[in-house]
């Protein structure tokens, strides 16, 4: 596995943390805050983040865009990889289960290192490759 930490985007921001893994390339925004995190359902079927009571949904919304810009730079030389979107929460209370919402994870460390560790389809070598395009500097759409 490699971990990349703090990786700025032009005119974007950054993203937290990327991890290349067996499973997956990964996008992890990491978050601070007090409350307790649940989701809330409409009637609709849209699905909304509160934590304490407030609506975070933005915090779903950003990752998606991260995973979509990572799957772009990806798609031109690694089609086949999956990029994963994940939310980690640090000091917030979660459910004992694992929180999916539009295809992001919403855990805490301990949830996402598994995730992170699991089995899959991409071995060291490709690890490296992967590594190769998305260092140094990524080529940002």
């Amino acid at each position: 596995m490699l971990l990349l930490h703090d990786l700025v985007i032009p005119g974007r921001g950054n993203i937290d943390h990327l991890a290349i893994a067996p499973s997956g390339v990964w996008v992890i925004d990491t978050k601070r805050y007090r409350g307790t995190a649940r989701i809330h359902r409409t009637l609709l079927g849209r699905a909304t983040l509160l934590i304490a009571a407030r609506d975070q949904t933005r915090l779903i919304d950003g990752v998606k865009r991260q995973v979509a810009l990572i799957s772009a730079i990806l798609a031109r030389e690694q089609p086949a990889v999956a990029v994963h979107g994940a939310l980690c929460f640090i000091d917030t209370r979660l459910p004992r289960r694992p929180l999916r919402v539009s295809g992001v994870l919403l855990a805490h460390p301990s949830t996402i290192a598994r995730q992170l560790n699991r089995r899959g389809p991409l071995g060291p070598e490709d690890i490296t490759q992967i590594a190769r395009v998305l260092t140094p500097g990524p080529r940002y759409p």
